[in-house]
């Protein structure tokens, strides 16, 4: 089976400003030896040369903006981008300030148990515990907050996550602004706006009794 990782979004910016992404190739490359793939803005070129040998394909963009909220316009554009320029029956998406040490494949279908409430993928996809939170904390928001950081899975399923774009691009922004959320809520709410009706990504409190149905039933949360 072929697998491809993308690495995904600024290679540098002000809230990231060192260069990461040598130590995060190597670190994949230390278990990986098939496609890789990185996504980013043209801007963003000069910082791929020492990488740009160890990688298969570089994909350079024009720089979306940051979006209604925080940087989801240009996490989600960057990320369906790679997606759909690799050619793995699997993926792994990354931001590009990551390591991995270990082969993140091997986990998809660790815990294949689910039920059919707020489902939307055929196999659950790997996230990470971090910025992963719990719907039962005090966190605000504390509902449908998964981890964005790096998503691993079944290319059919990796794709359903960009489904919300055009919802996000063309939302009330300042409405969106002015609700105690964040991108990973924003995110996920906008891909279940897609698979199930009534879902509001400015306002979920009509469906949060489903959110941890929804963490369990299509992510697998590593630690």
């Amino acid at each position: 089976m072929k697998r491809s990782v993308v690495i995904r979004g600024s290679i540098v910016n002000q809230i990231k400003p060192f260069n990461h992404i040598k130590n995060c190739v190597n670190s994949i490359r230390s278990w990986f030896e098939d496609e890789i793939v990185v996504a980013t803005w043209k801007e963003q070129e000069p910082l791929l040369s020492e990488i740009a040998h160890l990688v298969d394909k570089i994909i350079l963009l024009e720089d979306p903006g940051s979006g209604p909220i925080q940087n989801i316009t240009r996490q989600i554009v960057s990320f369906k981008a790679g997606v759909e320029g690799c050619s793995g029956e699997e993926i792994l998406v990354t931001r590009p300030d990551i390591s991995f040490a270990k082969n993140v494949f091997d986990f998809i279908n660790l815990y294949p148990k689910n039920n059919s409430e707020f489902r939307f993928v055929d196999n659950k996809i790997v996230v990470g515990n971090i910025m992963t939170i719990n719907p039962d904390s005090f966190e605000i928001p504390n509902t449908f907050r998964v981890s964005d950081w790096f998503h691993c899975g079944k290319t059919e399923d990796i794709k359903k996550l960009y489904s919300g774009l055009d919802l996000i691009r063309y939302c009330d922004s300042l409405k969106l602004k002015n609700c105690k959320t964040c991108t990973e809520k924003v995110w996920l709410l906008s891909v279940l706006s897609k698979y199930f009706n009534k879902v509001n990504i400015f306002d979920s409190s009509d469906i949060d009794e489903f959110a941890w149905d929804t963490v369990i039933n299509n992510f697998i949360v590593l630690d």
